[in-house]
């Protein structure tokens, strides 16, 4: 049993995760999302090849192992990626947010995003999609905890800088997960040029997830066309940029713990490139060894906000 949740909340988190996929994610099935899922989901290994081929020699970061976490990822989609990718333990220990309690966490997020919205955007933001087969948490919202918690996320950039994150021409995202911030800032922004950086083993993930939903024409893997693509979303390998092939710019930069728990020289990297001449910025981190950013609040021009509901975390935005 998780931490010290009493045997009663963990049964009757338990319980709502089971209610929320047997008998509300069915209603958000959509039929042509599904089939693009199923034409592309088993070419997982052919994407990693196309994704891997630079080499890094990039110090790692030493609070972090990702070099062992990758190599699970590839192993548990050599064959392909199943359509309940998010209940997968190599991805919902990193990746899924609330998995317990989730109810109440979802709760206290879907507020937040409301008070800084209104209850349209919010309607727009909060709603999940069917892929992954999320928990949904929330039947009036159709939300899980984790959707909750990502569009939180742009809900304190909008309260604390007075504008919507998504109002940009291009945004790079440093560590994208399996796509759900790209998923919700192009929802908003359908013309959004949007950047992914991100290891190999993640980058097929994301494509196959977000070209199920947006379809494969949407992307762009911009290490083989050999740069970005406008209005796409384009997929570039980290080590790609190590190596110096390409150097991105954008009106918006995001990352959700992901950067700075990045090797220490990609860290300077990002540091040095001033967020790749970025105006709006948004990060969230852990406040401990191995985070470069911390002494690069004041020169980098952020600001550094608390994360009450997650304590020793804070955000850092302009």
């Amino acid at each position: 049993m998780p931490g010290n949740i009493s045997l009663m909340n963990y049964l009757r988190g338990t319980a709502a995760d089971v209610i929320g996929r047997s008998l509300l994610l069915p209603k958000l099935r959509e039929p042509e999302t599904e089939r693009r899922f199923n034409d592309i989901a088993s070419g997982y290994a052919r994407l990693l090849e196309q994704f891997s081929g630079e080499s890094s020699t990039a110090a790692a970061n030493p609070e972090y192992q990702w070099d062992s976490w990758r190599g699970s990822i590839a192993k548990a989609f050599e064959k392909g990626v199943p359509l309940r990718f998010l209940s997968m333990p190599v991805l919902a220990k990193t990746m899924v947010f609330g998995r317990k309690r989730g109810k109440q966490k979802a709760d206290e997020r879907i507020g937040a995003v409301r008070n800084a919205f209104g209850d349209e955007t919010a309607k727009r933001l909060l709603r999940e999609d069917f892929l992954g087969a999320p928990a949904i948490t929330d039947p009036l919202w159709m939300t899980s905890a984790n959707r909750a918690h990502h569009a939180s996320h742009l809900a304190h950039y909008k309260l604390a800088a007075r504008t919507d994150f998504w109002d940009a021409g291009t945004v790079l995202e440093w560590g994208a997960g399996y796509g759900d911030m790209a998923r919700l800032l192009r929802r908003m922004n359908p013309r959004l040029t949007y950047i992914i950086v991100d290891l190999p083993e993640l980058l097929a993930l994301q494509y196959i997830y977000l070209g199920a939903l947006e379809g494969t024409s949407a992307l762009n893997i911009a290490s083989r066309t050999g740069g970005v693509v406008e209005g796409k979303i384009n997929l570039i390998p980290y080590e790609f940029l190590a190596a110096g092939r390409l150097t991105p710019r954008c009106d918006a930069f995001i990352s959700n713990w992901a950067v700075t728990e990045s090797p220490i020289e990609a860290q300077k990297m990002v540091i040095g490139s001033g967020l790749y001449s970025a105006r709006k910025v948004l990060l969230a981190y852990f406040k401990k060894d191995g985070n470069m950013f911390m002494d690069s609040i004041g020169p980098l021009g952020l600001t550094e906000d608390a994360i009450p509901s997650q304590p020793g975390n804070a955000y850092a935005f302009r």
